[in-house]
């Protein structure tokens, strides 16, 4: 009776958790496009084994197996990836940064064209050397006046471009500045809810993810170095 019944729990044993090996790919194809979301796998682990090990005196040679149940539901997840990949994300946000701005740049300044501020100083100076050549002619001191008119014009314009965009830099700035206090008040209330689950012996594979993700965004905003510590909470530096 006794081998029979163990054969029957080894067997309902290896189903239950093979049903939740399924169950969790079930969960990973339905988030497959989830932001955010890691691939989650089962840990398998072998129960204890019959008679246990503190037994001294088993009524049989050896012991045998009991089967196997669910440890632990991981998330597939590579920390050195991650640092990689937010490094180079910081490095992405600079330069697209620094891109959009000289783009702006670019065209204020309006450089080679008719109208930009390298063809007004050539007309300016042509204008000039022909009054040196007829320095009595009405006409040519006109031309001389007008050309001199378009280059304060064009300097005028540049310099309020600029201001500008200058505002511009700045207003984005802000804006920058209060995105980042509210991801790191997200992160840090994540860290909060973290630090009360796992000690309990929880692995809250959601929260890891929705940081991770938050984390992975604030990178692309600042340089930013994250180390685990024995809470569950990440250090921002």
């Amino acid at each position: 009776m006794r081998s029979t019944f163990h054969s029957l729990e080894v067997a309902r044993r290896g189903l239950v958790t093979q049903q939740t090996a399924l169950q969790t790919v079930g969960h990973n194809i339905a988030n497959a496009n989830t932001p955010g979301y890691t691939r989650q796998r089962v840990n398998f682990t072998q129960t204890e084994p019959y008679p246990p090990a503190s037994m001294n005196r088993p009524q049989i040679p050896g012991q045998m197996g009991t089967g196997v149940e669910a440890g632990s539901i991981q998330r597939v997840r590579e920390s050195f990836l991650d640092i990689q990949y937010r490094s180079e994300n910081n490095k992405v946000g600079y330069w697209e940064s620094r891109a959009d701005s000289l783009q702006k740049m670019e065209e204020i300044m309006n450089e080679p064209s008719e109208t930009g501020l390298s063809t007004t100083l050539d007309r300016f100076w042509q204008a000039f050397q022909d009054l040196a050549v007829n320095p009595t002619n009405a006409g040519a001191r006109s031309v001389v006046r007008q050309r001199g008119l378009a280059v304060a014009e064009t300097f005028s314009y540049l310099s309020g471009s600029i201001t500008s965009v200058q505002q511009d830099i700045k207003n984005e700035m802000d804006v920058t500045i209060k995105q980042v206090n509210s991801l790191t008040q997200q992160i840090n209330n994540l860290n909060k809810q973290i630090g009360e689950t796992e000690p309990h012996g929880y692995l809250p594979n959601d929260l890891y993810d929705e940081r991770d993700r938050l984390i992975d965004e604030l990178s692309k905003i600042v340089n930013i170095k994250t180390t685990p510590v024995n809470s569950g909470e990440a250090q921002r530096k």
